[in-house]
């Protein structure tokens, strides 16, 4: 019997193929957001860093003063980048999400159907025997013994 094909190998591909390129799109989603994210967290450990300098001169109550304002204004420069970046986010997983499935309902049909075509070949296999031992038997007949 002949190897086992999937007639929709090809369509399978295809969905492989773009699930792959809706991961990585994901993943630069993802790399974007935690850029983001890494300046918004770098701006807070400024504010920080600048409360516990215990330091009470006015220069450094005026830089404390700078650092804290300067840092306060790029969160909130930052804050709709971020939310835009989720949006992004959560619409790249979605459409991940959906080509996956797409994929696995594939793959599933594909498995289903090489169990089915190897059962036809284990049945084929046993018929192809018994053929050949009931042609034995028969000449066995004919030559006036009885296998």
């Amino acid at each position: 019997m002949k190897s086992f094909q999937f007639s929709l190998e090809t369509l399978l591909s295809l969905r492989q193929e773009t699930e792959q390129e809706k991961r990585i799109i994901l993943a630069q989603k993802v790399g974007v957001l935690n850029q983001i994210e890494q300046r918004l967290q770098e701006a807070e450990n400024r504010v920080n860093a600048a409360f516990q300098e215990e330091s009470g001169t006015l220069e450094m109550l005026q830089l404390r003063e700078r650092v804290m304002n300067r840092s306060a204004s790029e969160r909130r420069t930052l804050e709709q980048p971020r939310q835009s970046a989720l949006q992004e986010v959560e619409k790249a997983r979605g459409a991940y999400a959906q080509a996956r499935a797409a994929s696995a309902a594939l793959e599933r049909l594909k498995e289903k159907r090489k169990e089915e075509w190897a059962k036809e070949a284990k049945r084929q296999e046993i018929l192809r025997i018994d053929e050949v031992a009931r042609g034995s038997r028969a000449r066995g007949a004919l030559k006036g013994g009885v296998e």
